[in-house]
């Protein structure tokens, strides 16, 4: 397969490709946009379903009279500020309600009565290491969540549900697809879910270790 092909305006990419836009390199050049090899089962990159998705919350914080600051609240040491946003309750979740898990162990369960509300900012525990964070162009993009939850995917279940949830979920992905997310949850929650950041190492080195990782 072509590792890449012009971009044309009418057609779009062909399967098993998607649109990289025109640039400017570092030295001044325009490069024109052009069909390159999808490394996903997704049509759009992650930075760019990432920006949609950042355009969609802004629109909806519009839509309520308030913006996405981000500096606005004085936090103590160890601490960092999450910005406001606007939750949506799809009407499943609305209906048979969903589990709240607070730190002094207390459990309850809450059912929506709006479609959608405003979480303030708030101050939250940073998870990150002094001095550190991504760096220009590193980092991961928004996570698409649930994907492999819907196959029954969850940490804490046995090691031989989780193996079965992830082979169905690589008929969807591909096996780069799962071990991609698998890596990025690992990563993300090494500091703030150890325990679960250890069971996604684990399984993403079971695909590494099963599968062969190429792209589409």
């Amino acid at each position: 397969m072509v590792g890449s092909l012009p971009y044309d305006d009418r057609k779009g990419c062909p399967p098993n490709y998607r649109q990289r836009k025109s640039y400017t390199s570092k030295s001044g050049h325009r490069v024109h946009s052009r069909c390159v090899r999808s490394t996903s089962v997704y049509k759009e990159s992650g930075a760019s379903y990432t920006r949609r998705q950042q355009r969609k919350q802004s629109a909806r914080l519009h839509a309520i009279g308030k913006t996405a600051i981000r500096k606005s609240l004085k936090c103590p040491p160890g601490k960092i500020q999450r910005r406001g946003y606007v939750r949506k309750f799809a009407t499943t979740v609305r209906r048979k309600g969903y589990t709240v898990r607070k730190a002094s162990g207390k459990v309850y369960r809450i059912y929506p009565e709006k479609e959608d509300v405003y979480v303030k900012p708030s101050c939250v525990k940073d998870p990150g290491l002094p001095g550190k964070g991504p760096g220009k162009g590193q980092g991961f993009s928004l996570l698409r969540r649930g994907e492999l939850k819907k196959y029954g995917y969850v940490y804490d279940e046995s090691e031989e549900k989780r193996h079965a949830a992830l082979k169905l979920a690589e008929k969807e992905f591909g096996a780069l697809g799962v071990y991609r997310k698998l890596d990025a949850v690992a990563k993300l929650s090494k500091r703030t879910v150890p325990e679960a950041s250890k069971v996604f190492t684990k399984d993403r080195e079971w695909i590494r270790a099963h599968y062969s990782l190429k792209a589409f």
